[in-house]
């Protein structure tokens, strides 16, 4: 998921979370705390993960943020191999930036 954040041709941000599930197709999302521990020159990812439909995702979006408790993470659409079409990048501050590479926008 990483990745696609690095090496997208697309990004947008919506402004609000409305705008954000606006963008989603309905589905699957994977969710990772955006959590990378360095030690030397290795990097691993050290964050929670977790599996939620679009409206338990965007349910527990709105939960966290109404508790300013919104940590910093990366949402992709399920995919089957290879990297995923779509990335969520949401910073602790309420901010969303969608990642996608230009031939895999996933429209809603």
């Amino acid at each position: 998921m990483l990745a696609v954040t690095h090496h997208a041709n697309t990004i947008r941000s919506p402004g609000t979370l409305d705008a954000l599930a606006a963008e989603l197709a309905d589905g699957r999302y994977w969710l990772a705390q955006k959590l990378i521990v360095a030690k030397g020159r290795t990097r691993r990812f050290a964050g929670a993960f977790a599996i939620a439909r679009k409206p338990e995702l965007i349910e527990f979006l709105a939960d966290a943020i109404d508790r300013g408790d919104l940590r910093e993470m990366l949402i992709a659409a399920e995919w089957t191999d290879g990297e995923p079409n779509l990335v969520v990048h949401v910073g602790e501050d309420g901010s969303f930036a969608i990642h996608t590479l230009a031939s895999a926008y996933i429209d809603p």
